[in-house]
Order: C-alpha cells, then structure tokens, then sequence
C-alpha cells in the first residue's frame, strides 16, 4: 500500500502506513527506507513487535524544511 498523506491538524502533511495483517516493522520499514528502530521511534511504539492490522504508522521523518521554519520562530 503505498504511503497517505495525513494531517495532524497543522500545516505538517506526514505520509502514512496502514498496517494490514500479515505485516510485519521490518517489512514495513524496509519498503520506507528506514530502519526498525527509526520506525519504532516516529510512532511511539514500546513494543515493537505488537502492531495491528489498520493501525495507521508515520513512515517519513520531518521534513528538513519543516524542521528549519520551526527553529526559525
């Protein structure tokens, strides 16, 4: 599936992942670019080995440009 982009209700797009059943992180973070960890890491997630179908997982960090505007204010 590939990435949605979701609205936390600020300016912020962040794509997204809705899980489906059989997935897996490793599969997930791979098919994104990133690592378990850092997947793990974007969605607060303690336990990474427990996600369910229909759960929605950020699959991009900030944008840098994002990140500039913020420490700029």
């Amino acid at each position: 599936q590939a990435p949605q982009a979701v609205s936390s209700g600020g300016d912020a797009v962040a794509p997204s992942y809705t899980v489906r059943r059989g997935d897996n992180l490793t599969q997930i973070a791979k098919s994104h670019g990133l690592s378990v960890a850092e997947l793990a890491a974007l969605n607060g997630l303690g336990n990474r080995h427990q996600i369910q179908a229909g759960q929605k997982l950020r699959v991009a960090k900030a944008a840098a440009g994002a990140e500039r505007e913020a420490s700029a204010t």
